[in-house]
């Protein structure tokens, strides 16, 4: 008896998760081309959607979760923000942040929340590298 819940259980996990893949994690240092800027970092996960999803929420490693993010389609490179569903399709989800020193390394952990047929889903992806790009 209790086998089978958890089956039931871990193939509804499987199926909701199967709805979306993330592709790729990115974080990029962008050092700005005037002499007193203040650097940002640029987060962005991309992923692909097979169903009608609605991103709720954008979280990098311990801080608190952002709310207001933007999104680009990678087919048309239209962006808007994401208080919407998004058809089927290939998405950009990108924020900005000031510089911060705890997130100057590596490895970050990119974490979205997001909404499909009432069904809530959290999917993370490490980054691998961080990128340096000098405006000047």
């Amino acid at each position: 008896m209790h086998k089978s819940i958890l089956l039931m259980l871990l193939g509804l996990f499987l199926f909701s998760c199967g709805n979306t893949k993330v592709l790729k994690a990115e974080k990029v240092k962008v050092i700005p081309g005037v002499p007193h800027g203040t650097p940002v970092l640029r987060f962005s996960i991309e992923v692909e959607l097979k169903k009608s999803t609605q991103f709720l929420s954008f979280k990098i490693d311990d801080s608190p979760k952002y709310y207001a993010f933007s999104v680009t389609n990678l087919v048309t490179n239209l962006q808007s923000n994401n208080n919407m569903f998004y058809p089927k399709g290939k998405y950009k989800l990108q924020i900005d942040l000031p510089f911060e020193e705890k997130f100057n390394r590596t490895k970050s952990l990119l974490e979205i929340e997001l909404k499909s047929n009432e069904h809530l889903t959290v999917l993370t992806k490490t980054t691998d590298t961080l990128k340096v790009v000098n405006l000047r």
